[in-house]
């Protein structure tokens, strides 16, 4: 199995919990969540996941925050379940993998802390206000990233 297509089952389950979160009214659209990604140590999914960054891993998963966990594979339990617990939303999945084996995989999706960034959307810890004398910009309240953006 490639590395984009373990990323592309991880995406799938990582849309799936997100849709939860939404029923769940934790998060309205995708950008309001952080996603945590709880992974067992020494598999190939581990080596796959944290290949990434957590900003590449964010953006590629179209939320505010990414983040993974290396944990011991006994240390994941519920396998194939969905549990809410009021401001977050928990999915246990077990994937099965090309060479006939499978990992589990636990997502916890949440709410994003911080301010939602009137460019892009991302909720991020702080904002900073754009000056109305900069050609091309408009006034507003922006994140880092899109400060330096034109």
């Amino acid at each position: 199995m490639t590395t984009t297509q373990i990323f592309l089952q991880v995406r799938a389950e990582v849309n799936q919990a997100l849709d939860a979160a939404r029923q769940a009214k934790i998060i309205g659209s995708s950008l309001e969540a952080y996603v945590e990604l709880t992974v067992p140590r020494g598999t190939r999914l581990a080596e796959t996941i944290t290949a990434f960054t957590p900003e590449d891993l964010a953006e590629l998963l179209i939320v505010s925050r990414g983040t993974v966990v290396l944990a011991d594979t006994d240390s994941i339990t519920g396998a194939n379940s969905t549990e809410s617990t009021g401001d977050t939303v928990t999915t246990t999945r077990v994937l099965p993998l090309s060479d006939n084996s499978s990992v589990t995989l636990q997502v916890d999706v949440g709410a994003a802390d911080g301010l939602k960034c009137g460019r892009c959307w991302h909720v991020v810890p702080e904002l900073v206000t754009l000056d109305a004398g900069v050609p091309g910009r408009e006034p507003g309240q922006v994140c880092g990233r899109c400060n330096f953006a034109p």
